[in-house]
Formats: C-alpha cells, sequence, structure tokens
C-alpha cells in the first residue's frame, strides 16, 4: 500500500522538502492522505489561538446544533426571530451525503468512522499527529481538545 511521493514542481513547496522523507516511509494509504492534510492545515490552526476568532467546531454543530448555532449569532450579534430559529431542520443530512451514510443518532453520527479503527491504525495516525504537532484532534477520539484553544477569543462548551 505504500508509494513513493514526490515532491511537486511549484513555488512554496518547503513543506514538501522538508517533510518528504516520513511522508515516504508510511505504510498506508491513510496515513500519507492525514500526513498531507497535516502538513497542509496544521500550522493555519497551530495558528489559530494567536488569532482572534470564534472557532465552530463540527462535533459542537451536530451533537448541539441549535446552542452552537445561537453561539455563532451571538458573537456576530446577530437577532434572528424566534420563529425562524424554531423553523431550523438541525438535524437534516448534508447534501453532500451522496452515499446516505447519515445516522440521525448525533453521537452514532460523530463516532461512525472512529468505530471502524483498529487500534494499530489509529495509533498510525496518532504517530503522523504527532509528527506535524497537531494537537487539536486525537486519532482516539472525535472530540476536538479544546483546551488546546485556551487562548482563543471564543470557544463555547
Amino acid at each position: 500500500d505504500s508509494v513513493n511521493i514526490g515532491i511537486p514542481d511549484w513555488i512554496n513547496n518547503e513543506r514538501f522538502v522538508e517533510h518528504n522523507d516520513y511522508i515516504n516511509q508510511l505504510e498506508s494509504s491513510l496515513e500519507i492522505k492525514i500526513a498531507y492534510w497535516c502538513m497542509n492545515n496544521s500550522s493555519t490552526i497551530n495558528q489559530l489561538n494567536d488569532l482572534k476568532v470564534h472557532v465552530v467546531f463540527y462535533s459542537d454543530l451536530l451533537l448541539n446544533p441549535r446552542k452552537e448555532l445561537q453561539n455563532i449569532l451571538d458573537v456576530y450579534n446577530i437577532q434572528v426571530s424566534e420563529n425562524k430559529f424554531n423553523k431550523i431542520d438541525y438535524r437534516k443530512s448534508s447534501s453532500t451525503d451522496f452515499n446516505k451514510l447519515f445516522l440521525e443518532e448525533p453521537l452514532s453520527q460523530l463516532n461512525k468512522n472512529f468505530i471502524e479503527l483498529d487500534n494499530t491504525t489509529k495509533e498510525k495516525i496518532q504517530k503522523v499527529f504527532d509528527h506535524f504537532e497537531f494537537k487539536l484532534y486525537s486519532a482516539y477520539s472525535p472530540l476536538p481538545q479544546k483546551q488546546y484553544f485556551s487562548k482563543a477569543i471564543s470557544v463555547h462548551n
């Protein structure tokens, strides 16, 4: 399943050069995909703590959609009538659910991909996260480690 990944010939490819040896020693396509995601996104996410932002987590939208929507509206001082707020279908599946895999129960939806991974795979994923110093999520839980954003302007629990 291992594939030798080359360094793209484009500007700003320093991150590919820096991590090329590491990525080429990964064993599975899943590890490689996660490594590329981390390589392209973890530095931005790691800088969010230094910015004044409102962080919205998928898990919050899924587990407490009404509360999270209200938090977002409050941050931006947007008023919505209670009538409109009550008409929202908070459990509607995404239009991108092409395979119709959406689970109605929120916690089941959140966990559905984690239960398919064995511990060895999770360990390998965690090693990729550790390599890129990506701490917001763990390979062992779909929930973010919100304490990581302790300095961010607003993170609602």
